[in-house]
C-alpha cells in the first residue's frame, strides 16, 4: 500500500535515497519463497477438476510434502545405490558422490527439497537429510575409531562442505572449476578423514 508523503525539501534528496535504500534492503533481504504451484494448476497441467484433486490430497501442501518425498526417495536411492568398494573411505565418497550427482542432475527438486520445503514448513526439520547424515556419521566412526558425539560433528562438516559445492555449481555456473566435483568430494572426505594433529 502506498502511503502519502510530503514532498521533500529542496536538498534533501540523500535523505530519500537512504530511505528508499533502506525500504529496497528490507525487501530483498527478508527470506523469499518459491511460489508453491495451486492445486487448481496441478489439476489443469492433469486434465481434471479441481475437486479430483481433493480426493487425494486435502491441501496444497499436502499435495507439495508428497512430491518432496518422492524426491528424497529419489535422492536416497540415488545415494544408497551408488557403486563402491567396501572400503570405509569408498563407501563415504560413493555416498557423498551420489548426494552431489544426484543434486547436480536434479537442481529443482534439491532446490525444492533444500531449500524451499523448509521455509515454507513441508519439513518438519531445516535438513531433510538428517538420516544421510546419520549414516554418514556412523561411517565416520568406524573409519576414524572416533566417538559417535565427533562422528556426528565430521558428518555435519562433510554434509555442508558437499551441499555448499553442490549450491555453489548450480548458483554461480560461470564460475570456473579446477575439478570435477566428484574429484573434490573425493578431496573433501580424505580432509574430514585426516586425523587432527
Amino acid at each position: 500500500a502506498m502511503t502519502s508523503r510530503s514532498q521533500n525539501a529542496r536538498g534533501t534528496g540523500e535523505h530519500l535515497r537512504s530511505e528508499l535504500v533502506s525500504a529496497a534492503s528490507a525487501m530483498l533481504t527478508s527470506p523469499q519463497s518459491m511460489p508453491l504451484p495451486s492445486l487448481r494448476a496441478v489439476a489443469r497441467a492433469c486434465g481434471v477438476s479441481p475437486s479430483a484433486v481433493y480426493l487425494h490430497f486435502d491441501s496444497q501442501l499436502a499435495l507439495v510434502r508428497a512430491v518432496v518425498d518422492a524426491q528424497l526417495a529419489s535422492l536416497r536411492e540415488h545415494v544408497l545405490g551408488h557403486p563402491h568398494d567396501e572400503s570405509d573411505r569408498g563407501r563415504l565418497v560413493a555416498i557423498a558422490t551420489g548426494y552431489a550427482r544426484w543434486a547436480m542432475t536434479h537442481p529443482g527438486a534439491y532446490q525444492l527439497v533444500f531449500e524451499t520445503a523448509p521455509h515454507v514448513g513441508i519439513v518438519a526439520h531445516e535438513n531433510p537429510a538428517d538420516d544421510l547424515i546419520d549414516l554418514l556419521g556412523d561411517l565416520l566412526a568406524t573409519a576414524q575409531g572416533s566417538t559417535a558425539e565427533s562422528a556426528a560433528a565430521d558428518a555435519l562438516v562433510l554434509w555442508a562442505g558437499v551441499h555448499g559445492m553442490v549450491l555453489l555449481r548450480m548458483h554461480k555456473p560461470h564460475l570456473e572449476w579446477p575439478r570435477t566435483v566428484e574429484d573434490d568430494v573425493a578431496r573433501l572426505v580424505d580432509a574430514v578423514l585426516a586425523p587432527v594433529v
